[in-house]
């Protein structure tokens, strides 16, 4: 049988003799998932310290506006592939942003929220330039 240590709220200066914290486990994982989700003000609140921390995800408003859409549908996937769509491609182009600084030796890797406009606009740029390169090299 394990024995877990106490919880931090635990040592407020009292001492506990012979006390089994067996019981005590914390459900940290489930919380980390993300699945802990309540509304407020139209908005999904995902309780989570990761995911909700704007510093480590570029994209809350887009798994707050799929978690939003799953609930409006009555958690019909159909009728979110939109949204659902909008948060991959959140994510991969945020991926790939964190792959070209890590290849760039930029720190940190992942932009802070004050430069993610810019970068978003500088990528857009390159990439309209890029088409409008094959647009005339297909003519």
């Amino acid at each position: 049988m394990r024995h877990y240590s106490p919880p931090p709220n635990f040592s407020s200066g009292v001492i506990y003799e012979n006390v089994n914290f067996a019981t005590y486990r914390p459900n940290k994982y489930k919380e980390l998932k993300g699945l802990n989700k309540y509304e407020n003000d139209d908005n999904i609140i995902i309780k989570s310290p990761i995911l909700n921390d704007p510093n480590t995800n570029p994209c809350i408003k887009e798994q707050n506006l799929s978690a939003k859409c799953m609930i409006d549908n009555n958690y019909d996937k159909a009728k979110c592939v939109n949204a659902f769509e909008n948060y991959k491609i959140c994510n991969k182009f945020w991926k790939f942003i964190k792959f070209k600084r890590r290849m760039e030796g930029i720190q940190p890797v992942l932009p802070p929220p004050e430069e993610r406009y810019s970068i978003i606009t500088k990528e857009f740029d390159q990439i309209q330039q890029f088409k409008k390169k094959m647009k005339k090299s297909s003519t």
